[in-house]
């Protein structure tokens, strides 16, 4: 009778252990998911110092590429005990009104960065800082930040909301002033390459159960 009884609860056996399978396999999912949607953080801190008058890519992140407009220069700096980076270096851009480009390698969700060197006497009540964000060429949006005027990085500006590929930081009043940027943060999407793996192996993976435990 007991061998019996066992024998007819199998199948609600092998049914329960695909279920706990596929609960499994769901959990690893959303743990993949989540993992990939971690934000990626430049501190510059790894990085040489020196010019960079062709743009740079920082040791910290292969997803992004700085450079200038306008023929301006980038330099990683050093912190000279006056609080102009986070850390011991940052990433400073010179030239008359010469912006920092942003470049993406894939698309983002959020961006974030830290600035300062916004000293009084190359400022006005009223200058602003500038993110300027879009996908591809098109404009996506535009974020102002009043400065505090104190030559202290301790200001931040952000993004999030859309998707976005290029980012444009500068000044209202940078004719003569260098824009100082440190602890770049940014959310990358997942490659399309990345996905299609991940959905080859669960396919892979239900394929398995399904030959295991047949109905």
């Amino acid at each position: 009778m007991l061998r019996s009884t066992i024998k007819d609860n199998l199948p609600g056996v092998a049914k329960l252990c695909r279920t706990l399978a596929a609960c499994l396999l769901f959990l690893g999912i959303f743990w993949v998911s989540q993992a990939s949607v971690k934000a990626d953080i430049i501190t510059f801190e790894a990085d040489p110092i020196g010019i960079f008058p062709n743009g740079s890519q920082s040791v910290h992140s292969n997803l992004v590429r700085f450079s200038a407009s306008g023929g301006g220069t980038l330099i990683i700096i050093e912190d000279f005990g006056v609080n102009q980076v986070l850390g011991t270096r940052g990433l400073a851009v010179f030239g008359s009104n010469a912006d920092l480009i942003i470049e993406f390698a894939v698309p983002v969700t959020s961006l974030s960065l830290w600035f300062g060197n916004d000293d009084l006497s190359s400022t006005v009540p009223g200058d602003t800082a500038i993110l300027q964000v879009s996908f591809e060429d098109e404009f996506v949006d535009e974020i102002f930040v009043l400065l505090n005027r104190d030559d202290i990085m301790n200001q931040q500006i952000s993004f999030s909301g859309a998707t976005i590929t290029r980012a444009r930081f500068r000044f209202s009043q940078d004719l003569f002033l260098a824009e100082t940027v440190d602890n770049i943060e940014f959310t990358p999407i997942p490659e399309p390459t990345t996905v299609a793996l991940l959905g080859i192996g669960i396919v892979g993976v239900v394929a398995r159960i399904r030959r295991r435990n047949p109905r």
